[in-house]
């Protein structure tokens, strides 16, 4: 390949890949409400796109395409975050993260309190995805059953998780679900009060309760009971009465050099 035709390949390739990063962060009839600069009329979506490249404080936009209306945002997603609009809309974060990891979801849970606001959203993979377009989600709880989405502002809402049928809610950074310190867990040893809340999961799986716990930021320890996967999230070391044996139950303060 000559030099020139290898110059003329490397420019198209670039244009290709600027080309697909963009779309991917292309949200079709989807409004990212709010948080606006300005906004005036623009000949094309790209053009749009452009100027708020061009100006310092843009991290968004929302481009009308029906009267070519272009409106630059400081936010990623707007104010509140993205919500399902006419099929006349385009938004795009100049900066977007198209990350899918449902691996912390928990089923059967409410992440109540410190809303964004109630959308709708076609499946719980959207709802995730409006969060993750949304500058200042840190969580979500999604409902099947009419596509119900709230985004949250806090990691597991303003109260922590509690039991609801029907309610999936995800934080968006969430730990692995294997112990991370298993030296501090107490065996046949029950933390007995100061309870936050107390959760279903998985049987024999003490580290996913140790999960719910690192995700709620009120929780310093737990008591788990392996035989049916109860787990009660406390907010007091080693809870309200201190320990006592009680076999099949398994407790764990987060800080245990305390």
């Amino acid at each position: 390949m000559s030099p020139i035709a290898l110059y003329v390949f490397l420019l198209t390739l670039l244009g290709l890949l600027q080309y697909a990063a963009c779309s991917s962060c292309m949200r079709y009839g989807v409004d990212y409400y709010g948080a606006d600069i300005t906004n005036f009329v623009a000949s094309t979506f790209s053009e749009c796109e452009n100027v708020c490249k061009a100006v310092r404080s843009c991290k968004s936009i929302t481009y009308r395409t029906s009267d070519r209306r272009c409106f630059l945002k400081y936010r990623r997603g707007g104010d509140h975050g993205p919500t399902q609009s006419g099929g006349n809309l385009i938004s795009s974060n100049m900066d977007c993260n198209n990350k899918v990891d449902q691996t912390c979801a928990k089923v059967g849970v409410d992440y109540g309190g410190a809303d964004l606001g109630h959308r709708t959203a076609h499946s719980l993979s959207q709802c995730e995805q409006f969060c993750r377009d949304t500058e200042r989600c840190q969580s979500l709880t999604f409902r099947d059953s009419d596509n119900s989405c709230w985004l949250k502002y806090r990691k597991s809402g303003a109260r922590g998780p509690t039991h609801i049928t029907g309610l999936v809610s995800l934080n968006m950074d969430c730990p692995t679900g294997s112990v991370r310190h298993p030296s501090c867990a107490h065996y046949n040893t029950d933390f007995g009060g100061a309870d936050l809340t107390n959760l279903q999961t998985s049987r024999n799986n003490v580290g996913m309760c140790e999960g719910f716990c690192r995700e709620e930021p009120a929780c310093v320890s737990f008591t788990y009971r392996d035989s049916d996967g109860q787990c009660w999230l406390k907010n007091r070391q080693y809870g309200q009465r201190g320990p006592s044996y009680m076999v099949g139950l398994t407790s764990m303060n987060m800080n245990c050099s305390k």
